[in-house]
């Protein structure tokens, strides 16, 4: 059980959010190994409120990755987290809710089968190039997904390639002792 749908954010960001919903009538989620994610509308922005349905990151992995993710100019694939602590109860537990920005958009298998079904070759071409310079780009500054799969990669309305699911991801900060 929920303690507190919609979660309001802690101040001076608190609002209440919107989530579309589903045929329970509770909020509709997309649920995944780690986490369930609901599409919610915030003082008129979309985003995506990611909830922990297991212990898989922590807040400080989380800032580590923004900073990467803004030092290295990474934001056109990869959106900048925040992470609101204890925001959910769940069987008497709190549980921390993420927020980031909503792609509405395909997962990349369904544009990519969207593209054969209209034959379109020179497209399927372009999406193949920029597949190509993401991941070169990604190693380049040494960011590593963890993955990478269908579902953890979206094609945005602008047709850029926007990486999610970013619970795996490695960077250098992130490495251990030894």
């Amino acid at each position: 059980m929920i303690g507190r749908w919609p979660p309001r954010f802690p101040a001076p960001t608190r609002q209440r959010s919107r989530s579309t919903a589903g045929v329970l009538g509770g909020p509709d989620g997309i649920v995944g190994v780690s986490a369930v994610v609901f599409d919610a509308t915030i003082a008129g922005q979309e985003y995506a409120l990611r909830c922990l349905t297991r212990d898989a990151s922590t807040s400080e992995r989380y800032a580590a990755l923004n900073r990467f993710v803004s030092g290295h100019g990474l934001s056109k694939h990869i959106g900048v987290v925040t992470w609101y602590q204890d925001e959910v109860l769940v069987k008497g537990a709190r549980w921390p809710v993420l927020k980031m920005e909503w792609i509405a958009g395909p997962q990349l298998n369904e544009h990519v089968g969207y593209l054969a079904d209209q034959g379109n070759a020179a497209a399927l071409g372009t999406l193949a190039e920029r597949w190509l310079a993401l991941v070169g780009e990604l190693q380049r500054v040494g960011f590593a997904h963890g993955d990478l799969c269908h579902g953890s990669i979206l094609m945005d309305h602008q047709a850029q390639l926007r990486l999610v699911d970013l619970d795996c991801v490695w960077i250098p900060e992130l490495r251990g002792p030894g």
